[in-house]
């Protein structure tokens, strides 16, 4: 991965710095005199000299630009002054401001119908949203994007959009839909994009296959990448392709290749004296040697990566190392080396989780600020077009009793001169003051009618608060689950490594300790498969809901269940009278039911055959789906009936078991959007109530 947070670093560190030429003051004096054609071409300086600057200088051109662009005649230019400035924002990290003033860039482009301008503001708020981890938002701004440009015939904006979706994909691990943007960037725009760009979108292309260990379409697209940057004398990138080839050729084993190119990778980060670079390459030179059990070469090539230790702090780099240097003394029988190096290593791991950690929890909490922060905004809004709203009914008003008065004063000289028409007039007036109580009724109503939506608003606004702590609270147990469920295994592994005899290899003892070995690290395993169940359980995004069948998927679990069931003698009864089909996801439903009535047969009684009883029925708006037995029954004192759902636990023991199937089925069904509940009795039986959207 650190191969290719390098490639945003190439494309924008090594081109020429446009502030050697062009002054700060020469540029805002090309911007007074620029025209609706030629502002692009200064802003474009604009961006990349403010990129350069410290954040308060930063700022103040930002200011004196926009002060500048407000006295153009034409809008674009404010456009551009507003989405430069929160590039400032952005590049700072002060993600609010950011993107609040990109949504002014926005409005203003729309109100001006700037068709151009829009795309660039919505691609630069994606921009935002990905560096503040809202990829769902980040991908939306860059569709919307590409879609203007698309209509607009911008064939160079649209491959750089299509890039920049391609990289969000590829981030996020959607390698096949990373791969198609990034072809689709590459044909469209081979001839206007600069050859960095290219050579960049080949590159992640090659690094998508090589994730997923398509190891010949990841060599193609790597050795197309390395052979674009020797055709473009591009150095730096010669480099990175180089190392890229390096890595896979070492996955394949293919040694002799992977250290040819990781020389040339070192040989070009020397020259541009990308010291982190070099370390890793020396690393993964002395881990292919390692590899050969070439120990000698291992070494130096070790002791040359230790030597850049003071210089290069990347924790990365480190953990590599101290991992690498482990492995070293390990296969060396330099046990004490072999000891220190892999104590630095777990401390750097243990740091970089907790910091990995903190970070995610950070970026959670963030997205609440943010959240709450544009709620606030929409709120603010909205209260302001009551206000107007109410200022404007005031002002209705003024005029109707202006009027109101002229015309009394027009109908007192008209009686004042014709006496015969007075009645004539007071039925006039009295027409008038009915119009007026008509329109006071229905200026109330409106009142009532916005006081209604604020309050609908603000309740929107309380959901919204109650999901972002509830998911916060999923984080924190699911770290606690990892930081209990994970380090027994891992201690007892290491427990008894460090009591296996590596002297008398024969021992008696040490045949014991390697199936104690094997046992943990089964146990490892399933406490990995296992979270890495749960966290899947919470993404719905590519799980489509369909209409299920209850019968059916009850006589399909019934036929999984067919030996447990023919063993226990149990008699398994259905009435899905009031309910029959269920819009849902078909594979959660399945695996509900299959944990519930396997539950229910596990646990039956030893007096009695097993009966029971699958219904659905319709409660307040839900479907409810309960499975009742005449099993053991269970204890739901307050304490027990918290436990009953948690992961790995068990309310029975005399049976096998994980304390999974519980855990799974509440989390399948708050996936749903459901809810669980138990009704039970010692000795009595059962009966579990799912309740799902209808």
């Amino acid at each position: 991965m650190w191969r290719f947070v390098l490639v945003v670093f190439f494309i924008f560190s090594f081109q020429p710095s446009l502030a050697q030429y062009h002054r700060t003051d020469s540029l805002l004096l090309a911007l007074r005199n620029s025209t609706s054609s030629a502002y692009p071409a200064v802003f474009s300086k604009l961006e990349q000299t403010v990129v350069e600057m410290e954040y308060t200088p930063a700022l103040k051109i930002t200011d004196e630009v926009l002060a500048i662009c407000q006295q153009l005649p034409f809008r674009g230019a404010l456009v551009s002054a507003y989405r430069c400035k929160a590039i400032v924002y952005n590049l700072h990290q002060n993600r609010v401001q950011a993107i609040q003033t990109a949504q002014q860039a926005y409005q203003l482009a729309l109100t001006n119908r700037l068709a151009v301008e829009e795309a660039n503001s919505l691609k630069l708020m994606g921009n935002i949203y990905q560096a503040m981890n809202r990829h769902d938002l980040a991908l939306d701004h860059y569709l919307k994007a590409f879609e203007i440009y698309h209509q607009q015939g911008h064939q160079k904006l649209e491959a750089e959009t299509l890039y920049d979706l391609g990289n969000l994909c590829y981030y996020t691990h959607k390698y096949n839909t990373s791969r198609r943007y990034l072809l689709q960037a590459y044909q469209l725009g081979r001839d206007s994009l600069n050859s960095r760009l290219l050579i960049s979108t080949i590159n992640t292309v090659a690094l998508t296959y090589r994730a997923k260990q398509e190891f010949d379409q990841a060599i193609h697209y790597q050795t197309l990448s390395h052979q674009m940057a020797i055709q473009a004398k591009d150095s730096a990138w010669i480099g990175l392709t180089a190392g890229n080839l390096g890595h896979i050729y070492e996955l394949q084993q293919v040694y002799q290749k992977a250290l040819a190119y990781y020389r040339l990778d070192i040989t070009f980060s020397k020259k541009f004296k990308m010291w982190g670079s070099v370390g890793n390459g020396f690393v993964s030179v002395a881990n292919v040697y390692l590899q050969k059990k070439d120990y000698l070469k291992a070494k130096m090539y070790l002791d040359s990566a230790m030597y850049l230790t003071d210089a290069v702090k990347e924790p990365d780099f480190l953990h590599l190392l101290y991992k690498t240097a482990s492995g070293f003394y390990l296969q060396t029988n330099q046990l004490d080396k072999a000891f220190q190096y892999q104590a630095l290593e777990y401390k750097l791991k243990d740091s970089l989780d907790q910091r990995k950690y903190n970070a995610e929890l950070e970026g959670v909490m963030a997205n609440y600020e943010w959240d709450k922060k544009r709620a606030e905004i929409e709120l603010l809004k909205k209260n302001n077009e009551i206000i107007q709203a109410d200022a404007q009914q005031k002002y209705i008003i003024l005029v109707a009793i202006s009027s109101i008065l002229i015309c009394i004063v027009a109908l007192a000289l008209i009686l004042y001169r014709n006496n015969r028409q007075k009645h004539k007039v007071n039925l006039q007036l009295i027409s008038q003051q009915k119009e007026l109580a008509e329109r006071n009724e229905e200026i109330k109503l409106l009142n009532s009618s916005l006081e209604q939506k604020v309050e609908q608003r603000t309740a929107q606004l309380h959901m919204a608060i109650e999901n972002l702590v509830k998911k916060n609270q999923h984080l924190e147990d699911f770290a606690y689950v990892i930081s209990h469920n994970l380090r027994a295994p891992i201690a007892r592994i290491m427990g008894l490594v460090s009591i296996f005899d590596r002297e008398n290899l024969q021992d008696k003892n040490n045949l014991a300790i390697l199936d104690y070995l094997n046992q943990a690290t089964i146990n490892l395993d399933m406490v990995v498969s296992d979270l890495n169940d749960i966290l899947l359980m919470h993404d719905l995004s590519d799980i489509r809901k369909e209409n299920v069948h209850l019968e059916e998927i009850t006589n399909l679990t019934i036929e999984s269940l067919h030996d447990l069931i023919e063993e226990s003698h149990a008699n398994i009864q259905t009435d899905y009278s009031q309910v029959s089909n269920l819009v849902t996801v078909k594979s959660y439903l399945t695996s509900i039911l299959y944990n519930l009535l396997s539950n229910a047969i596990k646990y039956r009684s030893p007096k009695r055959l097993p009966e029971i009883l699958i219904s659905t029925s319709k409660v307040n708006g839900s479907v409810c789906l309960t499975v009742k037995d005449n099993g053991i029954g269970l204890d739901l004192t307050h304490k027990n009936t918290k436990k009953l759902f948690k992961l790995y636990q068990r309310m029975h023991t005399h049976t096998e078991g994980k304390g999974m199937g519980l855990f799974i089925v509440k989390e399948q069904v708050e996936a749903l959007e459901g809810k669980i509940e138990v009704e039970s009795a010692v000795g009595y039986g059962s009966a579990f109530h799912v309740y799902l959207p209808a």
